[in-house]
């Protein structure tokens, strides 16, 4: 009853990352690191347009154009992030710094509107 093994062929070789296994990131800790990329992009921005003030001067008339160009830092620096994580398989984290950015455009627009109200209930004639 003991019959030796004839497959001469080994069974499949064990795999350490599944498919199914492979750590594709997280939302939340996306929106986190999407949250700090943009604050520490503002960071950044008011860094360069304040030396950029100070080296050109307030009266030159080419600063206002290289403030804008420093304002881009942060789409910058988020895209760069999002390709980044994306490029690793993290594509939860892609998820959550894209909730970071809805969510900074929701925040906006609610203080848009705040101050909308506020101009209208001062009796300023804002209509």
């Amino acid at each position: 009853m003991n019959t030796p093994n004839d497959n001469p062929y080994p069974g499949p070789a064990p795999t350490t990352a599944n498919k199914a296994n492979v750590d594709k990131g997280s939302i939340l800790a996306g929106f986190f690191i999407g949250w700090g990329l943009m604050i520490g992009g503002g960071i950044l921005t008011g860094i360069i347009a304040s030396f950029l003030s100070m080296v050109i001067g307030y009266n030159n008339s080419f600063l206002p154009f290289l403030s804008m160009c420093a304002f881009l830092i942060p789409i910058i620096i988020l895209i760069a992030g999002m390709v980044w994580f994306g490029k690793n398989g993290k594509s939860k984290t892609v998820k959550g710094i894209v909730a970071a950015i809805i969510s900074l455009i929701a925040l906006v627009l609610l203080l848009v509107a705040a101050c909308f109200g506020i101009f209208a209930m001062n009796g300023s004639g804002f209509h």
